[in-house]
């Protein structure tokens, strides 16, 4: 079994960190294809909907593993945990 380290609760953090920066971007865009869909009531834009939810369900999965981490970490270091409380 390998101990929990703070360098793989920190790049945990980070690829979250990343993802919802990614997330971000998607929904900006998603947004304006939206305004652009009511203004003309063409075409939804599905691929772009679908792309933001699968986004959504990626920042989820990696948060509850950054807390995960962070959650192991505490209670080798402390014998205790607070961090599973965040999600």
């Amino acid at each position: 079994m390998t101990h929990p380290t703070l360098e793989l609760a920190i790049a945990k953090l980070a690829t979250w960190q990343t993802a919802q920066a990614e997330l971000s971007l998607i929904e900006t865009a998603l947004g304006e294809a939206m305004v652009e869909y009511a203004q003309t009531l063409g075409e939804p834009p599905r691929q772009q909907i679908i792309e933001a939810e699968r986004k959504r369900e990626q920042v989820r999965r990696l948060f509850d593993e950054a807390t995960e981490a962070l959650d192991a970490l505490s209670i080798a270091r402390t014998g205790h945990t607070n961090f599973g409380t965040l999600g």
